[in-house]
């Protein structure tokens, strides 16, 4: 599903990220939306609380964690279940690696599906210091170019503005290399927007450190 032909572009500045049209074509954006994923296996996250630095609001299905696809994988719709095969071999692991320059091996891997709704966001944070790369495929079928939950990156959190915006183009990727210095965030989906934004969020953390 996972077109092996698209190019993927490293960006340096605000910081290092990663941004990849047409990975996935329109036929299986068709296919991953006729057959979406039962509203009854999400759950919905919800941070907001002052005493947290990271806030955010969306849905969200974990299908893979710890090396082993979660008993929410086992309940997926054909076309979602063939895409989590494919996005947790090793080869898209090297394909990935290979496009961003990343060193992904022995990293290990946890799959999300995500839903944002109209308002749904996330703050300018980080990211996790673990993670050696956070990517999202956008999974939407169509989205419009004002209906908000553009992946904003930023100089710094006191900043009035992010310094890039990547609208979430459908079948697009995009990534975060997790540093000091990588603030960025999630705009909030807009009000009028045509349904929820579907995106399939891969966590790679570092490996553990042996002494």
């Amino acid at each position: 599903m996972i077109r092996a032909s698209a190019q993927v572009v490293t960006h340096a500045e605000p910081h290092v990220h990663h941004t990849g049209l047409h990975l996935i074509d329109a036929e299986d954006l068709r296919r991953l939306n006729a057959e979406r994923p039962a509203m009854s296996e999400f759950i919905r996250a919800v941070k907001e609380a002052p005493e947290f630095d990271k806030h955010y609001r969306l849905w969200l299905m974990t299908v893979h964690q710890d090396g082993r696809h979660t008993p929410k994988a086992e309940k997926l719709p054909p076309a979602w279940a063939e895409l989590l095969d494919e996005v947790v071999r090793d080869s898209f692991r090297t394909w990935l690696s290979s496009r961003t320059g990343v060193d992904l091996e022995g990293a290990a891997l946890e799959v999300n599906v995500s839903l944002r709704d109209p308002g749904d966001y996330r703050n300018v944070h980080r990211g996790k210091p673990d993670r050696a790369m956070n990517a999202v495929l956008v999974l939407s079928e169509h989205w419009p170019e004002n209906g908000g939950g553009t992946y904003d990156l930023w100089e710094s959190p006191d900043r009035d503005a992010p310094a890039r915006s990547v609208r979430p183009v459908p079948g697009s990727l995009y990534t975060v290399v997790p540093s000091d210095a990588s603030w960025h965030s999630v705009s909030p989906v807009a009000q009028d927007a045509p349904g929820s934004l579907l995106t399939l969020a891969l966590g790679y953390s570092k490996p553990e450190k042996r002494s």
